[in-house]
């Protein structure tokens, strides 16, 4: 865990602030979008909320096996500075990330938006929303996005009043009248 704090504390003092910490999710590699709007759903989120001038650090999600990130950084390199985590970094949960999380405004739209509020106090800004996912998500996968949505946020909502002796959240999906479309699944090897 030193090697990861220093690698963390080292891209801290080497780049300008603000520090903004990005958490991709793998949406064109999970084959939930194409691969230009899963770039620019990932482009539009860091315009609309990093800071122009500062820092942009990236942490790849771990399945992420597509250039995605790389023509992100491009796309992004003339307003922000844009450093992506060190590959041999990239496996660890964010959680562990504890020099960047203290530091750096967080953008996720993930389970990362929970975890982080829950077990540092830190506010992540959920960058992402049901118009979001219906304009750059393939139709078919939608639904399951917004249902994801709802089971970080809804939880999210009831985590100040939580005594810790319950569920945080007894929720249920909006009802559908759609039928769940069958996901085909596509595995690489590491």
């Amino acid at each position: 865990m030193s090697e990861l704090n220093n690698y963390c504390h080292k891209v801290l003092a080497d780049s300008p602030a603000p520090h903004t910490l990005f958490l991709t999710e793998p949406i064109y590699a999970g084959q939930f979008a194409a691969f230009d709007n899963a770039v620019t759903m990932h482009q539009k989120i860091l315009e609309a909320y990093a800071p122009k001038g500062g820092t942009i650090i990236i942490k790849s999600h771990p399945m992420n096996f597509s250039n995605e990130d790389e023509v992100l950084i491009e796309k992004l390199s003339s307003k922000y500075n844009v450093i992506k985590i060190s590959s041999k970094f990239t496996r660890y949960p964010v959680e562990l990330f504890k020099p960047l999380i203290d530091k750096c405004e967080v953008i996720s739209w993930s389970y990362a938006t929970l975890s982080l509020m829950y077990l540092y106090g830190k506010k992540v800004l959920h960058g992402a929303s049901d118009s979001f996912f219906e304009k750059y998500l393939f139709h078919d996968r939608v639904t399951c996005f917004k249902n994801g949505n709802i089971l970080i946020t809804a939880p999210l909502k009831n985590l100040s009043t939580w005594n810790e002796n319950g569920p945080l959240y007894l929720g249920s999906y909006p009802p559908s009248d759609k039928k769940r479309p069958k996901m085909k699944l596509q595995y690489h090897e590491l």
